[in-house]
């Protein structure tokens, strides 16, 4: 399964063909495998699919539909919340409305969003939120990381990496241990870097990593 295929930056996109596309002509003339991709229409996509010498299963899921799935997720979402339950119903329909129309069917930017949204205080700062909100995925991590602080950057840093090379899927607490080394000075000093709590790197990490 590869999901969201359209999230690949355009300029990577040639490389990925490159990579999987041929193994995925190889392993379908031997009968072992089936492959399901995700994506919105993109004309590049579109066009490197009807290049495969296999035969394709093509089933349209229309934006619309994807936009009520989004919105069934952002009520559920508020409605549980601690604080954002107790908010106006007024403020959260909005809420409801600008996401799911801006999320253009990416459940992901719509996460981000709200993770965003939730640590607001005042509806003047949700209503400027809303009316700043990143076009798209890229861009919403591009604001994720700006916003890290200077002093918790190296973390930030740190855990990501890890978590992008681990032979294995890390657990909370076996990525906070990590935090013991120093990548960029490449040195192991646990009692000045041990973080004082461990799920400090979801604070630190904010929407980028989650459990």
């Amino acid at each position: 399964i590869i999901d969201a295929l359209d999230e690949c930056p355009i300029e990577n996109r040639e490389q990925f063909f490159e990579l999987v596309l041929d193994r995925i002509e190889k392993h379908h003339q031997k009968g072992s495998s089936n492959f399901l991709f995700t994506s919105r229409k993109e004309p590049d996509i579109e066009q490197k699919m009807t290049e495969l010498r296999v035969k394709l299963h093509n089933v349209p899921v229309l934006t619309g539909d994807v936009n009520a799935d989004v919105r069934l997720h952002v009520t559920h979402f508020i409605s549980n919340h601690r604080t954002m339950k107790d908010w106006s119903k007024d403020l959260q329909i909005e809420i409801e409305d600008t996401i799911s129309s801006g999320s253009q069917g990416m459940f992901r930017w719509a996460v981000c969003q709200l993770d965003l949204i939730k640590n607001c205080r005042q509806a003047g700062a949700v209503r400027k939120t809303l009316n700043n909100l990143p076009k798209t995925l890229d861009d919403t991590y591009d604001r994720i990381l700006a916003a890290i602080p200077d002093e918790t950057w190296q973390i930030a840093r740190t855990a990501l990496m890890l978590l992008t090379h681990s032979l294995h899927p890390l657990t909370l607490k076996e990525l906070a241990e990590a935090m013991v080394i120093d990548v960029e000075g490449q040195c192991f000093n646990p009692d000045e870097h041990r973080l004082t709590n461990y799920r400090h790197v979801l604070d630190i990490c904010s929407s980028l990593v989650s459990v």
